[in-house]
């Protein structure tokens, strides 16, 4: 499965039967146009939780900085988890 199939997958929250939703990309700036049909359109100033753990030992991170930028693009307000 590439990216675009995993992208966005809905969970069920086993507790009260509530739907989660969860965007899930190694490289977001590849699937950043399909964020906003995912969220329904509704992305600007929302807050986004980035986790750039991955990219700690690499010696190649131009995604992360390519990341930030396509997150704010879209207009929202990243929090940077780390």
């Amino acid at each position: 499965m590439n990216n675009n199939e995993n992208a966005g997958k809905a969970c069920t929250n086993k507790a009260n039967g509530q739907i989660k939703k969860l965007f899930l990309a190694s490289y977001f700036s590849g699937v950043a146009t399909l964020f906003p049909d995912f969220t329904g359109n509704a992305c600007s100033g929302k807050k986004v939780v980035f986790i750039p753990t991955a990219s700690v030992p690499e010696k190649v991170t131009f995604y992360v900085g390519a990341d930030k930028k396509a997150l704010e693009k879209l207009g929202l307000i990243i929090d940077e988890l780390e």
